[in-house]
């Protein structure tokens, strides 16, 4: 009927049109998803919370990381300096057996590449924090747009972006369910949750931000659309 729906195969009346049609009883899957997106779409009366929230998460975990590659520089000091005096010990003749010093050689080769490896990893300082903020920005205040105007790959990565352990649709009760929400947008939600609340008790003050937001995922790849 040139109707496009998705079909599961072990759900009780497993399937749901992808839009909402006019003869539709219930709200499609898609309309519904972008429904579910807006909640986490950042409002313009908390700009100025999220930015404070990003500079406050990303100074934590730059902190993190400084001491992180600290405590891996002195370990890397520490086998390089072994393999120098080893090398040394060889070339003077105090290491006379070939096999031993090729043995030692390779291990602590091995020990230095590993941390090097390791502190390449780690999180480096971003250049341009307040670009990488306003791009933020963009994009959460834009969720559902984004998605709607994207291509298929775009979809995807949008949603893997918010949603990284995925996300099920209760066929049922029309309703999506997540374990995990990427805590930027999910603090875009609780700050809009926050106001709506006090202004049910009669103030509107914006939510100031916590110093702290666990498990944030705010390294500058999280928006890398």
């Amino acid at each position: 009927k040139g109707v496009h729906y998705y079909k599961c195969q072990g759900c009780k009346g497993g399937s749901i049109n992808a839009l909402t049609t006019p003869k539709a009883k219930a709200i499609g899957a898609n309309d519904l998803f972008v429904e579910y997106l807006q909640q986490f779409e950042l409002s313009d009366s908390f700009i100025e919370a999220f930015k404070e929230q990003m500079k406050l998460t990303y100074e934590l975990l730059s902190g993190e990381a400084k001491e992180d590659n600290a405590l891996l520089q002195k370990e890397l000091d520490k086998w390089e300096s072994q393999l120098k005096t080893v090398k040394k010990n060889f070339a003077m003749g105090m290491i006379d057996d070939k096999e031993v010093y090729e043995e030692l050689k390779a291990e602590f080769e091995g020990k230095v590449l590993e941390l090097k490896q390791k502190m390449g990893d780690t999180p480096n300082e971003l250049s341009n924090l307040d670009k990488y903020i306003s791009q933020s920005i963009a994009i959460a205040k834009n969720l559902s747009k984004y998605w709607l105007s994207s291509g298929i790959d775009m979809k995807k990565r949008l949603q893997e972006l918010v949603f990284p352990q995925g996300l099920v649709l209760d066929m049922k009760n029309r309703q999506y369910l997540t374990s995990d929400v990427n805590s930027i947008f999910e603090f875009s939600s609780r700050i809009s949750r926050l106001a709506e609340g006090e202004k049910e008790n009669g103030s509107e003050k914006n939510p100031e931000p916590s110093s702290v937001v666990a498990g944030t995922g705010l390294e500058p790849v999280a928006f890398g659309l």
